[in-house]
């Protein structure tokens, strides 16, 4: 399929097992990054295989050129932060991949709270991208196993394994348009927001097992350097 791929680093390697299996990626639109998020192995793929990326956010003017002349057929969002415009025309299909078994745990950084409080919630969701941001039909869904143990960064890198594979399966020519006209309304749902720095902080006069959790749930994103006591 010809693709249209939106995201940063995080699910990097959606994209470049997107093009091993042969799909055509004819634009990027990418994220600049911050402390914590970066682009350059997105920016590194783009430059090996000769791809249009840009930072800038997309318009649907732009959307729509790439739909109608340039053959593209499906858009793909990867931990594409920003908002998509959606059009309600039959040219535009897209879909986004959500580190969560939807519709529970909409929200931009889920990963945390499934180790702190949801962890049988962890998984990855593909769905029709809509006017708000995780709600659009359900396409597919690929449960993870989380355990106890498991932290920040391990939880990670199985929501790479599960999106790549999951679209991988979606985008086959043998299963996406059964896919696409199966695909379910969510329903009502949950949202966990981002965390706030207090949440984020440790107090010292914890357990040590709940300080333990937080190290696990915030990882290399900065848990220990917000602690107090």
């Amino acid at each position: 399929m010809k693709i249209i791929f939106l995201g940063f680093d995080f699910f990097s390697n959606c994209l470049d097992d997107l093009i091993a299996a042969g799909h055509q990626v004819v634009k990027i639109y990418c994220f600049k990054g911050n402390e914590y998020n970066f682009s350059t192995q997105i920016q590194a793929i783009a430059k090996k295989h000769n791809i249009s990326l840009t930072f800038d956010r997309p318009k649907l003017e732009e959307l729509k050129n790439a739909f109608q002349k340039e053959g593209a057929e499906i858009l793909v969002s990867a931990a594409y932060p920003y908002r998509i415009p959606v059009a309600n025309e039959g040219w535009f299909r897209g879909v986004n991949v959500h580190p969560t078994l939807l519709p529970d745990g909409r929200g931009p950084w889920p990963l945390p709270w499934l180790i702190l409080k949801h962890r049988r919630k962890a998984g990855i969701t593909l769905h029709k991208i809509a006017a708000s941001f995780d709600t659009g039909d359900i396409l597919l869904k690929k449960k993870i196993k989380l355990t106890r143990a498991d932290d920040l960064e391990i939880l990670s890198a199985k929501c790479r394994l599960e999106a790549s594979s999951a679209l991988l399966h979606l985008l086959d020519s043998k299963n996406f348009e059964k896919l696409w006209k199966k695909a379910a309304p969510q329903g009502k749902g949950s949202y966990w927001p981002m965390p706030t720095e207090t949440e984020q902080t440790i107090q010292w006069d914890w357990p040590v097992k709940k300080i333990g959790l937080y190290l696990r749930a915030y990882g290399f994103f900065g848990c220990g350097r917000r602690c107090c006591g």
